[in-house]
């Protein structure tokens, strides 16, 4: 109370200097400030949300509440951003916060703003926060989402269905976009004309992506070769869907080979075109897909980009037999993928040259002999003829066969009058196989002689003295003397004829001879005459013979004398 004034009849009464003063009334009253979410659902675009703060007693003065803003909502973006207070005016005993909903045009989840009073600003001590601070509106989205779905352009690794993707499982991979989001599910669809099969799937944790496996046969059946996808995205406000679609190409069939040669028999020095015959296009062909026997295999390449493989055959050398090209299954593959069967060609190779070896049946001949000459072929051959015989030293008879041409044979008859070596020769490349392969040739040798030796003998002319025997000698041994000439040598026999009795001696190292006969038998002799023959050979044997006749007289009777004058040969 402040004293204004005084009145009185007395006036040298006034206001001293304390003229005012306080007494306080204590309130007993006291109050609290809540909060609740008077319309806790809002939604886009335009129903906006509600926040009452109460005063649980009216006061006399205003109640300012300070309060934080939460929630996933953005201020400002998804609602008209909040001040941060709100005043309860004297005598009143709440107030509101408007949640004012902004219509952003973007999917999304519910969202919520959330109110926590923070603080009281009031002239009454007793006003403080009460137990419920907190409170919060949710902000439903009308937006409804419009996802979108891209199936990967490549279903397999080439877009190719082939045999082994067709029995087994498929991924099929694709993305999403605009508002479909992790885990949205994901749709495959394959019909084959009449019953539809799905398969089924979520978007992966990245929200762009998916991946799903689908039964290999169900691509090969389909009707139209083309995958549908489909994604389905759920919001508040509704659903949306997308679809794609994607072809594709089926090839299960398996590429075959054929394999050829352009000569299927080869002999020595020849080589052949191979020919790989595919039924399609292949790739992963190479050298090392082929296996050999028999020979080698080189330049292997394609003229017509994978079709028909070239390459040439050589083949083993000094080989007879049966040589094969091989590819064996699933080496190659087609441009799907499948692989494919193998094949074999046999080739008929015979490289081996026959060979030949020439034997005679005696390597030293003598006057009047012959040799059978054989010649022995390691195989039977042909084109073998006489002029493709040398032959020198003799001759040689026409050669015949008597086992289809293996063993031929001929007889070789030596020159006459010939002293040295003969040879019956054939010369390498004359004949040749039943497979035309070349032969060798080979050579005998023989060692002849059949120059003759020469002999001559002489009887020396007078048998006696006298060239007479006479009685006394008829009884006596007298000896033959003569010599031998040519090629007769010192030990060959002599032998005389004389009454049909023989008598033999060996030559004298001085080419002479003499043998000792009995008178009795150059008496008896019917004609007087003795016959002398003598054999010699040479280092061959080859012989030769010669002859000679001496006559004689006889004269047995007793002389009688006569006035008569001889002359007697000068005696041996």
């Amino acid at each position: 109370v402040t004293l204004a004034s005084v009145t009185s009849g007395d006036a040298n009464i006034s206001l001293g200097t304390t003229t005012s003063d306080t007494v306080t009334i204590s309130d007993d009253d006291a109050a609290t400030v809540t909060i609740s979410a008077t319309d806790a659902s809002a939604s886009e675009p335009s129903d906006d949300g509600q926040f009452t703060v109460s005063l649980s007693k009216a006061s006399d003065t205003d109640t300012v509440v300070s309060y934080t803003v939460g929630g996933d909502a953005s201020a400002g973006v998804d609602y008209a951003t909040l001040n941060g207070s709100v005043t309860i005016l004297a005598g009143q005993t709440s107030a509101t916060i408007a949640v004012d909903v902004s219509d952003d045009n973007v999917l999304e989840d519910d969202e919520t703003v959330t109110v926590t009073l923070a603080s009281v600003t009031s002239g009454d001590a007793n006003i403080s926060l009460g137990t419920t601070t907190s409170d919060t509106v949710t902000i439903s989205d009308d937006d409804i989402p419009a996802p979108t779905i891209t199936l990967d352009t490549d279903i397999t690794a080439d877009d190719v269905v082939n045999e082994a993707e067709s029995n087994a499982t498929v991924t099929i991979t694709g993305t999403v976009g605009g508002d479909a989001k992790a885990g949205d599910k994901i749709e495959l669809f394959l019909s084959d004309g009449s019953t539809t099969r799905t398969y089924t799937g979520t978007v992966n944790a990245d929200g762009t992506s998916f991946s799903i496996d689908v039964d290999g046969s169900a691509l090969v059946s389909d009707a139209d070769n083309t995958i549908e996808g489909k994604v389905t995205s759920v919001s508040s406000a509704g659903t949306g869907t997308a679809t794609d679609t994607e072809s594709y190409t089926v090839d299960t069939v398996p590429p075959t080979l054929t394999i050829t040669s352009a000569d299927d028999k080869l002999t020595d020095g020849e080589t052949t075109t191979v020919t790989f015959t595919f039924s399609e296009k292949v790739k992963a062909f190479t050298d090392a897909d082929i296996t050999v026997t028999g020979g080698t295999l080189d330049n292997i390449s394609t003229l017509d980009d994978g079709i028909t493989w070239t390459a040439r055959f050589t083949p083993t050398d000094a080989f007879d037999g049966t040589a094969t090209v091989t590819v064996a299954d699933d080496t190659y593959s087609d441009l799907a993928g499948n692989d494919g069967s193998g094949d074999t060609h046999n080739l008929t190779i015979a490289t081996i040259s026959p060979t030949l070896a020439i034997t005679v049946s005696d390597a030293e001949l003598k006057g009047g002999e012959t040799s059978d000459v054989t010649f022995t072929f390691s195989e039977a051959v042909l084109g073998f003829v006489d002029s493709d015989i040398s032959v020198s030293g003799g001759s040689l008879s026409g050669v015949t066969t008597t086992d289809g041409g293996v063993t031929w044979s001929a007889v070789f008859t030596p020159s006459e009058g010939f002293e040295g070596s003969g040879s019956i020769t054939v010369a390498d490349d004359t004949y040749t196989d039943v497979d035309l392969n070349d032969g060798t040739g080979d050579s005998a040798t023989l060692t002849i002689d059949t120059k003759l030796p020469e002999a001559t003998i002489t009887l020396d002319p007078s048998i006696t003295d006298d060239d007479v025997i006479n009685a006394t000698e008829s009884t006596s041994d007298i000896p033959v003397t003569g010599i031998v000439g040519g090629d007769v040598k010192a030990g060959d026999t002599v032998k005389l004829v004389i009454n049909g009795n023989e008598f033999s001696g060996a030559v004298l190292a001085d080419g002479t001879f003499r043998i000792t006969v009995a008178g009795s038998d150059l008496l008896a002799d019917p004609d007087s005459k003795i016959e002398s023959s003598v054999s010699t050979s040479d280092d061959a044997g080859n012989t030769a013979s010669a002859s000679d006749s001496e006559t004689y007289s006889i004269e047995t009777g007793i002389p009688t004398f006569e006035d008569q004058t001889h002359s007697y040969p000068e005696s041996r």
